[in-house]
């Protein structure tokens, strides 16, 4: 879909949606995203469902706030990424892996997830500009959902959530506001990966 991540939560309705994997924007100008994934997820997740949103760690705080306004704050994964490290210049560090912030609607009640570390197995900026690697979101779809769970990705990008869903026999939704993503995200889903 090419909508936005309020405009999801019309579209799909109610407890419509097992499990959330995203990855909205880091720099500051998008930090309302963050309050509208929250909303959207307290709507559209069902009862006990997660949401699972990588971040920066620039502005981690008011991320977390801005999650917990609608959502239960329930643990916080890394996602450690080999071969690229990014260099936060006006914090003086080279980052070297992400958040993975998990929230709830409700109570967990699913499987235990193992470790909660996850890893890239390299750099893939071929489809999007902030685009991750399939490797490593396979890891995350493996560990929190189960074959014909349904998974959203309000931020698609480049599409990677929609592939490692797909390939672990989960059902996708995805939207973004930008076209071009749409469309990148539509032909890699259609096979082209």
């Amino acid at each position: 879909y090419q909508k936005s991540c309020e405009e999801m939560a019309e579209i799909l309705g109610p407890n419509s949606v097992d499990v959330i994997i995203t990855d909205p924007p880091y720099p500051y100008e998008f930090i309302d995203t963050f309050s509208e994934l929250s909303k959207t997820a307290s709507v559209v997740l069902k009862e006990g469902g997660s949401c699972l949103v990588m971040s920066g760690q620039t502005h981690l705080p008011e991320v977390m706030k801005r999650l917990a306004e609608n959502l239960t704050y329930h643990w916080c994964c890394s996602y450690l990424t080999t071969g690229g490290h990014t260099n936060i210049h006006q914090r003086n560090v080279s980052a070297g892996w992400k958040p993975v912030l998990w929230y709830q609607k409700g109570k967990y009640d699913g499987n235990y997830i193992g470790f909660d570390s996850f890893r890239s197995n390299g750099n893939d900026k071929n489809h999007h500009f902030w685009g991750q690697n399939v490797y490593g979101f396979d890891q995350i779809v493996k560990a929190f959902t189960k074959p014909k769970n349904i998974i959203l990705d309000p931020f698609v990008g480049g599409g990677t959530t929609g592939i490692a869903a797909l390939e672990n026999n989960c059902f996708f939704i995805g939207s973004d506001i930008d076209s071009d993503s749409i469309k990148k995200t539509l032909h890699r889903l259609q096979g082209d990966h």
